[in-house]
């Protein structure tokens, strides 16, 4: 194939070099190059991380590959749809009390009852806790 070209006599593709000609002479330029890259010349590992970790893998561009993912980061997760309530989601509500559903959590002292035995259970007495002691039992 011969391409001509502003101050190039011509342009030969030839195998896997091209070859340019700028005078007519044997002063030819030579520089390899490739029609189509069926595999890389220097193999390379293709690895992610920050949010996701995943285990490097050998790519050398003569097929897909995929990447195992190890783990997955819970700061970089989006939470969505019925998992999410305003900013909190499922792993807040599991970690931190005041987002957690406390039933108990407003109930009045005077409607719990605190007793101890002190004979297996036979008997029960009064623990004598304040209203206020025993709120903050349950808040």
């Amino acid at each position: 194939m011969t391409l001509t070209n502003a101050g190039v006599r011509s342009t030969t593709i030839n195998g896997k070099y091209l070859r340019v000609n700028t005078n007519g002479t044997d002063a030819d330029l030579t520089i390899p190059y490739a029609i189509k890259a069926d595999q890389l010349v220097t193999s390379r590992k293709i690895a992610i991380s920050t949010g996701v970790i995943g285990t490097a893998t050998a790519f050398n561009g003569t097929s897909d590959i995929t990447i195992p993912v190890t783990s997955i980061k819970e700061s970089y997760l989006t939470w969505g749809g019925k998992n999410l309530s305003g900013d909190v989601g499922p792993v807040d509500t599991a970690i931190v009390g005041r987002f957690s559903a406390n039933r108990f959590d407003l109930l009045d002292g005077d409607k719990i009852t605190i007793e101890y035995s002190r004979n297996g259970g036979s008997t029960w007495i009064d623990y004598g806790a304040s209203k206020e002691a025993k709120t903050n039992l349950v808040s």
